[in-house]
């Protein structure tokens, strides 16, 4: 037997030890899988187990919740299929069944028990609940409204509804903007991020903020809102920069900074100017450019040329910066020169790609809070909520002492 094949079939038993334990009844189990790993697979023996595990259990107590639909109704449709081959199959093959997913041999009364399950299930009022985790949140809330601070009769935003009320949002945002001047906040960072991205894309980008929202709400309210995010990442960036609307001016500052290194590297550009060699040439008209400029905003014009005399296009230091007879004429001090101006070019870059993070990071979240407030705005308008509302106001409902208690005795009354 190969290595490769021992090692999967170890995987494999280790996979199925652990299912074997997700499924046992008597845990506590909290599942963590990839896609298509079996969690479904798992989940369907873990209820088959619990009406095994306790003969008394009634299909209306068990609760079953999942993310999507889709999975909801293969969910049931694998518990049902489960149950039918139970009550069709002989005796012989029951016994066989629950011999594996017991892992023991099956009592009388769990066979008549796995017998009869279908006929329970399917006569159960109320039924057994196999549902998304939105659509139970729903049924909570609209029976206890007040209590959840839900107002009484919202409407519950389906999909297309709210990728209309979106649309909606976003359509405000941006005519608002159109009302702006450029020296005013919301107008920098939509052309900050218009620069960067088509309109489709923004409109992309902001929609998925929305679906988000719950997180980034919790990101701001953990950071103190909008300027404390802001000022965590600029820290974790880099502490010199500033407010995103000035990174322009900043960022014209860093590329036109004189070098310190000036005059050793005038020599420099001489030697390659005085060689033969076209290669060492270029060097010299990318050097005497930025050399020869006479102020900051001519520095930054002739940065990205110069830049290149010593860096890649990968922003890596160039492993051949000048032909060997020209390289050996270098005075240590040229050298040097050389080296030190290729650790602050490449520092500049690193400055530069930090500041244009931070501002389009910025530009993208004051945008995204502008069409949220908006969003949240036109749900108060209408009196509708969408999916994360709910969930919240179940989080809020379930947390709240004074009315938890009762509100899972009116649950468990179903």
């Amino acid at each position: 037997m190969s290595t490769v094949k021992m090692r999967r079939d170890a995987v494999t038993l280790e996979a199925t030890k652990a299912q074997r334990l997700a499924y046992d009844p008597s845990r506590s189990v909290w599942l963590s899988a990839s896609a298509g790993t079996g969690k479904t697979y798992v989940l369907i023996r873990r209820l088959l187990r619990l009406f095994l595990h306790d003969l008394t259990l009634k299909p209306s107590d068990i609760l079953a919740l999942t993310f999507t639909k889709a999975a909801a109704r293969e969910m049931e449709e694998r518990f049902v299929k489960a149950l039918v081959e139970w009550s069709e199959c002989s005796d012989e093959e029951l016994r066989h069944n629950l011999d594996i997913l017991l892992e023991r041999a099956p009592t009388q009364g769990e066979m008549q028990r796995a017998k009869m399950l279908l006929t329970a299930v399917l006569d159960s009022e109320p039924p057994m609940t196999i549902t998304t985790l939105h659509a139970f949140a729903g049924q909570v809330i609209s029976r206890f409204p007040l209590e959840s601070g839900i107002y009484p009769g919202s409407q519950i935003l389906d999909d297309e509804e709210q990728r209309a009320l979106l649309e909606q949002a976003l359509q405000s945002t941006f005519e608002l903007l159109g009302t702006r001047t450029e020296t005013e906040e919301p107008h920098w960072a939509f052309v900050c991020l218009a620069e960067r991205m088509a309109e489709t894309t923004l409109r992309d980008v902001f929609t998925d903020f929305i679906h988000n929202a719950r997180r980034s709400k919790n990101m701001f309210a953990e950071a103190g809102g909008l300027a404390g995010v802001l000022a965590a990442l600029k820290d974790d960036l880099d502490p010199r920069l500033e407010n995103a609307e000035h990174w322009r001016a900043q960022k014209q500052q860093a590329m036109g900074e004189a070098t310190p290194h000036k005059e050793a590297l005038v020599l420099v550009q001489e030697a390659f100017s005085k060689s033969a060699s076209s290669t060492d040439k270029k060097q010299a008209a990318k050097l005497q450019k930025f050399l020869g400029a006479n102020s900051p905003d001519n520095r930054a014009f002739y940065f990205e040329e110069y830049a290149r005399a010593f860096l890649t296009a990968a922003k890596e230091p160039v492993k051949r910066f000048a032909t060997k007879k020209v390289y050996e004429g270098f005075t240590p001090e040229m050298l040097e020169a050389v080296e030190l101006e290729t650790e602050r070019v490449l520092a500049v870059y690193q400055f530069l790609a930090a500041g244009d993070t931070f501002a389009e990071t910025q530009a993208y979240l004051m945008m995204a809070s502008m069409v949220l407030s908006h969003y949240e705005n036109l749900k108060k308008t209408h009196a509708q909520i969408d999916h994360d509302d709910l969930i919240d106001a179940l989080v809020t409902l379930l947390n709240d002492e004074e009315n938890r208690d009762w509100v899972l005795y009116r649950l468990d009354q179903r």
